[in-house]
């Protein structure tokens, strides 16, 4: 899916604290898609107690690039980023990757602070809702994602607007969760 040329180009030309608040954003939005479908799984525990480190870390805007090195090439280690001959067929799988994804381009953009990772989370995360569609007659999660990142890319991030913006997309993510996975008969 085509990021917004609006947002795209904020976080091309804009501050690097303003698209930091745009990739926590939008893994915020995506968390629950990991956390959420992997969550019973005892063996997969280490690896949500790191996304959710990961997440937590993206939110804190002080924390320097060097943080965030070797980040991604965890993430790269977790199941879902991991090729394999079959590929992806189930919707819990494609979701969880999507998320594992998004999540790796925002500590890829913050250890490296290269725009272009952002905009590749945006569109890991527009994606991932556009596929979400497809499954969900009536449903327009694309149209919110793109509206969601254009709220995240105008948020200040005082410490009020941060908190707000993060309950907000927590919110949403697991709205988003209900729904796909509840219309699929995975979640109630």
């Amino acid at each position: 899916m085509v990021v917004a040329a609006e947002v795209s180009d904020a976080l091309v030309a804009g501050e690097s604290a303003r698209a930091a608040v745009f990739v926590a954003s939008c893994v915020e939005r995506m968390a629950q898609f990991f956390t959420g479908l992997r969550g019973d799984d005892p063996g997969r525990a280490a690896d949500i107690e790191l996304y959710l480190k990961y997440l937590d870390d993206l939110w804190a805007l002080d924390l320097p690039s060097e943080n965030f090195d070797g980040r991604a090439a965890v993430l790269e280690g977790f199941p879902e980023l991991v090729p394999s001959e079959e590929g992806l067929t189930d919707d819990a799988d494609i979701d969880a990757f999507s998320a594992v994804l998004c999540m790796r381009y925002a500590v890829l953009f913050r250890a490296t602070g290269d725009a272009q990772q952002a905009v590749q989370c945006a569109h890991a995360s527009l994606t991932s809702m556009a596929l979400a569609d497809q499954n969900i007659p009536g449903s327009d999660l694309l149209g919110a994602e793109h509206e969601f990142q254009r709220r995240a890319i105008s948020s200040g991030h005082d410490e009020g607007a941060l908190a707000q913006l993060r309950e907000h997309d927590r919110a949403r993510g697991l709205e988003r969760l209900l729904a796909v996975h509840g219309a699929r008969g995975g979640i109630e």
